[in-house]
């Protein structure tokens, strides 16, 4: 019997997949790439395999053996890790092969290369959730002042700048300065650089590259990226309409009011 390969990494977005998936009635065969992603998958796939991303000929092999003709990729990989663990750098330069490239896309598309030449097809992450895409329009209760939509627009600007060079997808600005640029270290750590910087009312905006592949690496917010925004007083969270995932987007809502955050669709 074929069956949905769920490649998971950390944070929610694997188990709303799980859920969705097995709402849809698909046998689901998990490959937790870390410990820690483990809880919970066990209860919508039919089995799960921990197997690290050291060893993506692995993967591809359990994925295979178990039948699997089609998958799906979600949660987060801290690609730091590459930097601190020889097994996990030595995994991706198995993986890539000849190509020097060692950009998120590119290591991610050699992946997905090898998935289906084995004959896996890989499912964009809309297909199971497009409950979360985020909206175009006001996501929260309060509206920007005009300063705040001048450093949203010009934020947004930079954002694309630099996901089109693929090194990062997350900007802060305030008084269309750049506070922080998203590098390796994520999201949060640089919410975190640039709203110490900019102290209270800092703009945060978030986007997908210009040529996105949807089925690996669409950017993510959820209740923990307003908890490190409030942490440093940065007051709006921008993103982009139609391609961000928006982890339990009334929750996240609610939040952001009770926070005093406005979170625009663009």
């Amino acid at each position: 019997m074929s069956g949905l390969g769920l490649i998971a990494g950390e944070g929610e977005l694997p188990l709303l997949v799980a859920r969705s998936a097995a709402d849809a009635g698909l046998r689901i065969i998990a490959v937790a790439l870390s410990p820690s992603v483990t809880p919970g998958l066990s209860a919508f796939a039919d089995r799960v395999y921990r197997i690290g991303p050291d060893r993506p000929e692995d993967i591809v092999g359990v994925l295979s053996s178990e039948g699997v003709d089609q998958a799906v990729m979600a949660g987060k990989v801290w690609k730091e890790r590459m930097f601190e663990d020889g097994a996990i750098r030595a995994g991706v330069d198995l993986c890539m092969g000849d190509n020097p490239a060692r950009n998120d896309d590119a290591i991610l598309r050699a992946f997905v290369e090898r998935l289906e030449g084995a004959g896996i097809n890989v499912r964009e992450q809309t297909e199971f959730l497009g409950q979360a895409i985020a909206r175009t329009g006001l996501l929260a209760s309060r509206e920007p002042d005009a300063r705040e939509w001048g450093d949203i627009l010009f934020g947004f600007q930079v954002a694309k700048y630099i996901a089109g060079a693929d090194i990062g997808q997350t900007v802060v600005v305030k008084n269309r300065v750049v506070l922080a640029v998203e590098a390796l270290e994520g999201t949060d750590a640089a919410i975190l650089r640039g709203g110490r910087l900019g102290r209270e009312g800092a703009v945060v905006v978030k986007v997908s590259k210009p040529a996105q592949d949807m089925r690996f690496d669409v950017p993510t917010i959820g209740k923990e990226t307003l908890r490190t925004m409030h942490s440093v007083g940065a007051t709006v969270l921008g993103v982009e309409a139609g391609k961000t995932f928006i982890v339990d987007i009334d929750g996240v809502s609610r939040l952001a009011d009770q926070m005093g955050i406005s979170i625009v669709g663009l």
